[in-house]
């Protein structure tokens, strides 16, 4: 083994170099930001022009490949892993269920945790930033499910060309909705089982794909999310019990009677 022996001087330049490119990294990010707040009215160097210049097919590799280097600027090394593993998984799953635009599914995939670095007050912080209105309960008890909505925010002020589709799968990955679209129960899916994910719960997810309707396989997924945080004392968002009941019932084989007080219907009578 070959060791280095540094004078103070090559020392000290190596270290004025190191900050130099953290002080750009930093001015590069402070950049999007503020086009994200300010509503995109100057798109960055590296955005699509709106004036005729807008790539052919935005989920097409060119773009894949700009979205994929800017998002490497934003988040750190574990997460940009996880955003690639979630764009394969969309993909795999948009094509195992026949979803007509695959390469829509792996950019909604990779961009899924655009505004993950945002965490705590600074989640909060970025809410008003782009003057959204969302459930103070979820402000202010709940920031980590605040990347969703905000990332959907920004992503659709700085590349509108990713379309709506895409915005509203980002903005509901982090918590479910009623009436998913086939894109959002996609991007769901994948977040909880791309290969990196190694709890416990993730293999039945993941054994289920392709032996049901996608819808039964975003149930799986919700469920086992659900039941992991009610068994962890965690908050639910809100909204969970009402997506619980819409997609619950509509399982093969669901109770679709009246609610039970217990669990064996032999003691209601």
């Amino acid at each position: 083994m070959i060791i280095e022996i540094k004078d103070g001087k090559q020392a000290r330049a190596e270290r004025e170099a190191a900050r130099g490119a953290a002080r750009a990294q930093e001015a590069a990010h402070e950049a999007v930001r503020a086009q994200e707040v300010a509503g995109a009215e100057s798109p960055p160097e590296d955005a699509p022009s709106r004036s005729g210049s807008v790539a052919p097919d935005p989920f097409g590799k060119e773009n894949y490949r700009r979205m994929k280097a800017l998002l490497k600027e934003r988040v750190s090394e574990r997460r940009f892993q996880h955003s690639k593993g979630v764009a394969k998984t969309a993909r795999k799953l948009a094509r195992v269920y026949g979803y007509p635009n695959p390469e829509q599914a792996r950019m909604a995939g990779l961009v899924h945790d655009w505004d993950k670095r945002y965490v705590g007050q600074a989640a909060r912080d970025r809410v008003a930033e782009l003057g959204m209105d969302i459930d103070p309960t979820i402000v202010e008890s709940m920031p980590w499910l605040l990347h969703g909505p905000t990332g959907a925010e920004a992503l659709r002020r700085s590349f509108p060309e990713l379309g709506e589709a895409v915005f509203q799968a980002v903005a509901r990955h982090t918590s479910g909705a009623v009436g998913m679209t086939d894109l959002d129960m996609i991007v769901f899916t994948a977040d909880l089982i791309e290969p990196s994910r190694t709890f416990k719960d993730v293999e039945p997810v993941r054994a289920a794909v392709g032996k049901g309707s996608l819808e039964d396989l975003f149930f799986t997924a919700f469920k086992a999310i659900f039941v992991n945080l009610v068994q962890n004392n965690r908050m639910l968002h809100p909204d969970m019990v009402e997506i619980w009941n819409h997609y619950s019932v509509r399982q093969p084989g669901a109770q679709k009677g009246r609610l039970s007080s217990s669990p064996d219907p032999r003691l209601n009578n």
